[in-house]
């Protein structure tokens, strides 16, 4: 599993986009077995690499991702983030597994991180949301605010109980009356 935020709107935000989906699959078949973290840095090369052919010069120059191993039989799940997390709802609680803040693409190589796999045990029952910041950074409600990540959690910590088609039109119909008049400024996904 994976989710992504590219940087960038129109065509060169469509344009990563692409690059994005395809520098998953060569990930993936140069390091079938990889760790999370391993896959990251891959795609940071490729990325790097498809930047400085000149191929992809009109588009931004950097994505958010994060790559989530789930292994069924021991209960584990493996994560990884570049400039994004996850959020893990537990018995009316959330635990929030936190990315390394780099996105991918960073051309300052001395200041770049490592990313890392996080190892987490998984409970029966655990929910596992992923999102971009396009939920977040939203402005709206009476205040015309951002609705930032405490608001998210606690929307999501209220819809937790629900079935996941339930939840995903309570999402939607929050976020509808959320952002009410004002304009939608970023793109917005989720995974569960």
């Amino acid at each position: 599993l994976h989710v992504r935020d590219c940087t960038g709107h129109g065509v060169p935000g469509a344009m990563m986009s692409i690059l994005a989906i395809n520098m998953v699959k060569e990930a993936h078949q140069k390091l079938p077995m990889g760790q999370p973290h391993q896959i990251l840095e891959q795609m940071d090369v490729l990325l790097a690499e498809a930047l400085r052919s000149g191929e992809y010069n009109y588009a931004s120059d950097g994505m958010d991702i994060i790559i989530v191993h789930i292994d069924k039989s021991n209960h584990q799940l493996q994560f990884a983030g570049a400039h994004k997390g996850l959020i893990i709802s537990r018995d009316n609680e959330f635990i929030e597994l936190k990315g390394t803040r780099r996105p991918l693409g960073l051309p300052d190589e001395k200041n770049k991180k490592s990313f890392e796999t996080t190892t987490f045990a998984l409970q029966r029952g655990d929910l596992i949301y992923t999102y971009t910041d396009g939920y977040v950074d939203q402005f709206g409600g009476p205040n015309e605010k951002k609705l930032k990540q405490k608001g998210l959690q606690e929307v999501l910590l209220r819809i937790a109980h629900l079935e996941a088609s339930e939840q995903k039109e309570r999402i939607h119909l929050f976020f509808e009356e959320w952002k009410g008049n004002l304009e939608q400024i970023d793109d917005i996904v989720t995974g569960k």
